[in-house]
């Protein structure tokens, strides 16, 4: 097994990292962990979306999501995306190889200073690895709405290509 595979396992059955968890200390260890990626510019923004890709397809490859349509894939993502508690997630809207997928609470950017554009490279990059994985064609995911824009949520618009 994978350690990225071991460590999707662990927190899907909610098993301690470390003898004194934090939850708050784990965001802003992620959220630092991400924004140094960010602050690197398109490039930093490109490797973040590759790694939401991994994970993405990984869940996939772990029988976590294994639906056969965009609206069925996206419904078992959502759960798992729940279950590790990256937000208040929904599957707003799905038909044909179109989805919308909102983030309330979002894990990664809420909170974080206004900016006026999206940053959640990662959660795009979930989306489109499950979905291309899982489906085996090309999807693209435009974040429109993002807490860093001073929208009350993150909303992710996909789209086959």
């Amino acid at each position: 097994m994978t350690l990225l595979k071991d460590s999707i396992k662990a927190a899907l059955e909610n098993r301690p990292v470390r003898d004194s968890p934090s939850d708050e200390l784990s965001i802003h260890i992620n959220r630092i962990v991400i924004t140094s990626l960010f602050d690197l510019g398109t490039a930093g923004e490109g490797i973040i979306h590759h790694a939401g890709r991994y994970f993405g397809s990984t869940l996939v490859e772990m029988g976590e999501v294994h639906g056969k349509t965009v609206e069925a894939v996206l419904a078992e993502l959502v759960a798992v995306l729940n279950k590790l508690k990256l937000g208040n997630i929904t599957l707003v809207e799905a038909e044909g190889d179109s989805a919308k997928v909102q983030f309330e609470d979002c894990y990664f950017c809420k909170g974080l200073p206004l900016i006026d554009r999206g940053v959640c490279f990662y959660d795009s990059g979930i989306l489109v690895g499950a979905l291309q994985k899982a489906l085996g064609r090309e999807f693209k995911v435009e974040e429109t709405k993002c807490h860093c824009k001073e929208d009350k949520m993150c909303l992710h618009e996909i789209s086959g290509i």
